[in-house]
């Protein structure tokens, strides 16, 4: 009964219809407060890119719900594209400072956020900032490519190996206590190539601007190699961009969701 139940519940969202901007800000002149309204009406203008509308309403939805992770992960987003730098890097330090308490288990768990999506060309981007530098091939950002609903064979990352680092500092490239960090393109199959060396962690702003050139041809690789194996990650990462996102009203009756590029 509870399966049947279930289903039957997905089936009438899905087929319901969406709510419209003008739905959702007459939910809120009802409700200010209202968080199902506040959330899907960044999101929707989120998605036409009027990103500092989006940031005003998640802004308020943050004061409500200051424990609300992703509402967090969406504002950084939206600060990214409005072009926001300032703020997007303080609202980072906000979230990694609240991660490093250990007081939020559903965040000490996760091992990345999405801190931004763009577009270049018909490429659409996804940038997942990890909060460590962990394991044999630690990675600070991995950018995957998405055309319409498909997943490309390849993508970019941010990487500061150890074994990288130690044999700059060996060869005089970096000082004892600076890191070796690089930009890397990957396919599948192995083929890789390196489009940039780094002292220390690199501003994102930067590497951003850098991918863009790469998508756009107008950057071209320093070296290309083909490694043993791709990187060594987990794929739920890459499945990470792909899973759907809500944000449900706070009564028991399932109500319409904006359909959106990523979570």
């Amino acid at each position: 009964m509870k399966t049947l139940l279930i289903l039957t519940l997905l089936m009438a969202t899905s087929v319901a219809k969406k709510p419209t901007q003008k739905e959702l800000a007459d939910a809120l002149k009802l409700n200010p407060t209202n968080s199902w309204a506040l959330y899907n009406l960044g999101l929707l203008n989120y998605l036409k890119d009027d990103y500092k509308e989006a940031i005003k309403h998640w802004k308020t939805l943050k004061k409500l719900e200051p424990l609300d992770w992703d509402i967090r992960m969406k504002l950084i987003q939206a600060y990214w594209g409005a072009g926001q730098t300032k703020a997007a890097n303080l609202e980072i330090t906000e979230l990694r400072a609240a991660r490093d308490t250990g007081k939020h288990k559903d965040l000490t768990e996760k091992g990345f956020f999405i801190c931004d999506q763009f577009q270049t060309g018909k490429v659409r981007v996804f940038a997942l900032e990890y909060y460590e530098l962990k394991g044999e091939r630690p990675l600070a950002w991995k950018f995957i490519l998405k055309s319409g609903d498909d997943t490309l064979d390849q993508h970019f990352s941010i990487g500061c190996y150890p074994s990288a680092t130690e044999f700059a500092r060996a060869e005089g490239a970096i000082g004892p206590k600076d890191r070796r960090y690089h930009l890397d393109g990957y396919r599948k199959g192995g083929a890789h190539k390196t489009y940039g060396f780094y002292t220390n962690r690199p501003d994102y702003g930067k590497i951003r601007d850098e991918v863009r050139r790469i998508i756009s041809g107008d950057q071209k690789s320093i070296s290309s190699m083909t490694p043993q194996k791709e990187e060594g990650e987990k794929d739920d990462a890459d499945q990470a961009t792909t899973a759907p996102e809500s944000k449900p009203k706070a009564d028991a009756t399932p109500k319409p969701k904006l359909e959106e590029r990523s979570q």
